[in-house]
């Protein structure tokens, strides 16, 4: 059986493709933004994400509050961010429920918690 030519002159391997790149994002409804995603001018490397949205200074951390590089931890934002709420509905003026939720992980520390493990 013969091939058609029309067909197989149009079939390319995707090395030939227009540059393009497919991307993972993370985010979070607490602060209803992305905190980590795509950026075009940065190589795309498999299981993992680019780069932190902008403005968000995020790090994942251990066990003991320390940053990691590679390999496992949680995500935390180190600095505040344009998004973050101010307080839940209802708290009490301290905000307690607010700082359990988000500020108390890390004993000693500052950062927000954002609950999402990374590895």
């Amino acid at each position: 059986m013969a091939r058609s030519s029309s067909i197989t002159s149009q079939v390319r391997p995707i090395r030939s493709l227009p540059s393009w790149g497919l991307t993972s994002d993370t985010g979070g409804t607490d602060v209803c933004a992305g905190l980590i995603g795509g950026a075009p001018d940065l190589p795309i490397y498999a299981g993992t994400m680019q780069a932190p949205m902008l403005g968000a200074a995020i790090e994942a951390w251990d066990d003991h509050a320390k940053r990691v590089y590679l390999g496992e931890g949680d995500l935390v934002m180190t600095k505040p961010y344009a998004m973050m709420p101010l307080g839940f509905l209802g708290d009490d003026e301290k905000g307690t429920r607010f700082k359990d939720a988000y500020f108390n992980h890390y004993q000693h520390t500052t950062v927000w918690y954002q609950a999402d493990h990374s590895a």
